[in-house]
């Protein structure tokens, strides 16, 4: 009896104070009101935050996982209901022991994806989803019962820490509400997505940057020492992670360009696929129609790309027309303005063009190229030629308005080839057009071998992954990066190689020709699953600037038993009986020769 009225006083005690707490804190603002939050004096872990009423009152940063999220039936608001990183509650597997909520005071939406519902938070500009990571930037409540609370109401912030694969299927939700990235939280591995306004932080960047170094802190593999991330190239686009818009997306916009080309070769913008708004991507542009992503008409006749391109002005201009010529009937009326076009020559499409040999997509010396290609024309197609340097390789007459075919060239020799395309069509007066691309083919790169001694693991064993490098060429050397990577859900037990930071194990090396040089790693199974180990060789040649780079990937499956049962112990072999040998006719013989002395002295 005397034990339940302490609890009750130390109860009612517990809420008096709660209810003081909350009467000191400033009243709720919109999110277009907040200045810059005060800095946050501390970083928590969940555990650390439930373990009692310490820093109660001040303004702490606490990262945890989402255990469920409760919202208001207008969606006015909504409550975060937290767990540790490791998906259990502190101190105690009951749910009924200390938990962690978080009130987030802004409105909110809903949206069902792949049969989940994600909340979707429209003024920091997140979509979130049971067992997200977070940091919560905001005011620490004391306990009120076995419950601790922390406010976002006007006053703070959620950071959503998410994997490059889970930002990809997260995106367009993202942009709907209006998120993005947080440019200053780009972790190893990690995309921070969170407020519109980084500088309502302001002194909290520096707890989520505790060096400086454009890693968050609860991801930098160095989180005390500032790297030097101009050296980083986490999506090997080129472009170093701090320059990157994207730094684990080599196309950032999806729009078939690589982040590098869009600024180093196009001039057109990385996060936007169409630069400028005429409908077609920069990509499809470049790629398919060769028209300049820059400009929506690029001829300058009146009529868009995306119009001539896909013929949508054909019934008002009399046929179709060239988005690269002004004058497509050289009639000397622009395309624009005339409305009896007479004929134009054929639409041409170089599709693809994929390496044939040793599956690294990289086309080297000796090496065939597969390509596909096409044309069309509302007339007809009467002749299409496919040339390699001049020399025709395949050539079809397809009497049809839109044709495709795919060649395998013969094997290409080190240096820059020209491939060319060239369709005629069934005109009456026919025209013909071409298409020309340019293709480099590199030096011979190293020969690469991923390894496993098995695929297929119970919990608790062990599986050596092997990665190896071999110099093929005859008359330089190669500087070789080998680098493996385990995923999560299995530790590494050996290896006598470097570790990069972020799990990454391995070795440089320098091979001469002919020179083989490997290293390996002992992995052992902690969680049953499917998992991917993911292994990188970046070489550069002699006399070479610009590293190149081969990915290969192996699959392990472990199992929730061991497969490999354990060794019986064997048991000690029982002696056989030997018959009496060398040894014991030795023995006999000696004793008789000793008795016979005896004997003898006596006499």
């Amino acid at each position: 009896m005397r034990k339940n009225r302490k609890n009750r006083v130390i109860f009612l005690s517990s809420l008096v104070a709660s209810l003081i707490f909350s009467l000191m804190i400033p009243t709720s603002v919109s999110a277009a009101d907040i200045g810059a939050l005060p800095p946050s004096k501390h970083i928590l872990s969940y555990e650390q935050f439930i373990a009692d009423n310490s820093y109660a009152g001040e303004y702490i940063s606490l990262n945890a996982k989402i255990k469920s999220i409760d919202r208001r039936i207008d969606l006015s608001s909504y409550s975060i209901n937290l767990m540790s990183l490791n998906d259990t509650l502190y101190g105690n597997k009951q749910p009924t022991v200390k938990q962690a909520v978080v009130s987030v005071g802004n409105k909110c939406g809903l949206e069902i994806k792949d049969q989940e519902i994600f909340t979707l938070d429209k003024e920091i500009g997140i979509p979130l989803i049971a067992g997200d990571n977070i940091v919560v930037v905001g005011y620490a409540g004391w306990f009120i019962g076995m419950t601790r609370n922390m406010t976002i109401d006007g006053g703070g912030t959620v950071i959503l820490l998410l994997t490059s694969d889970e930002y990809e299927k997260r995106e367009e939700m993202i942009k709907s509400v209006g998120g993005r990235m947080c440019d200053i939280a780009e972790g190893k591995g990690i995309i921070a997505v969170g407020s519109y306004d980084l500088t309502k932080l302001e002194k909290n960047l520096n707890l989520l940057d505790t060096d400086d170094d454009g890693l968050i802190s609860l991801v930098d593999p160095h989180p005390n020492k500032k790297d030097d991330i101009t050296q980083l190239d986490s999506d090997g686009d080129r472009i170093p992670d701090n320059m990157d818009p994207c730094p684990y997306k080599s196309d950032c916009d999806d729009d078939g360009l690589s982040d590098w080309e869009e600024i180093k070769v196009w001039n057109t913008e990385p996060e936007n696929q169409d630069t400028d708004g005429d409908e077609l991507s920069d990509g499809e542009e470049i790629r398919k129609w060769g028209t300049d992503p820059n400009k929506h008409d690029t001829d300058g006749d009146g009529l868009t790309d995306r119009e001539e391109a896909l013929g949508l002005t054909a019934g008002r201009t009399g046929g179709l027309t060239d988005p690269l010529i002004r004058d497509s009937d050289g009639d000397s009326i622009p395309d624009g303005k005339d409305t009896e076009q007479e004929n134009t020559a054929p639409r041409i499409n170089i599709e693809k063009t994929v390496p044939m040999g040793d599956g690294d997509n990289l086309l080297e010396e000796g090496e065939k190229l597969k390509i596909t290609y096409g044309a069309e024309d509302e007339t007809g197609i009467s002749l299409i030629v496919l040339s390699v340097d001049g020399k025709e390789i395949d050539s079809h007459c397809p009497n049809e308005k839109r044709c495709s075919y795919t060649v395998l060239t013969d094997s290409l020799s080190l240096g820059t080839h020209e491939i060319k395309v060239e369709a005629t069509d069934l005109h009456r007066c026919p025209k013909t057009g071409d298409k020309i691309v340019s293709v480099r083919v590199d030096r011979t790169g190293p020969s690469v071998y991923f390894t496993s001694t098995k695929t297929r693991i119970g919990i608790g064993e062990e599986a050596i992954f092997i990665l190896t490098a071999v110099n093929p060429t005859e008359d330089s050397t190669m500087n070789v990066q080998l680098r493996l990577k385990p995923p999560s859900g299995v530790s590494v037990t050996g290896t006598a190689f470097v570790e990069y930071g972020a799990g990454v194990y391995g070795a440089d090396y320098v091979l001469n020709p002919g020179d083989e040089k490997s290293f390996s790693v002992r992995i052992q199974a902690n969680e049953e699953g499917e998992y991917e180990v993911k292994a990188e060789t970046r070489y550069r040649l002699e006399g070479e600037d610009e590293p190149k780079m081969q990915e290969e990937t192996l699959k392990l499956i472990v199992t929730p038993t061991r497969l490999t049962p354990s060794p019986s112990p064997i048991p000690s072999p029982t002696p056989t009986p030997k018959p009496p040998g060398f040894e014991a006719v030795f023995a006999i013989a000696s004793l008789l020769t000793i008795a016979y002395l005896v004997l003898r002295r006596r006499k």
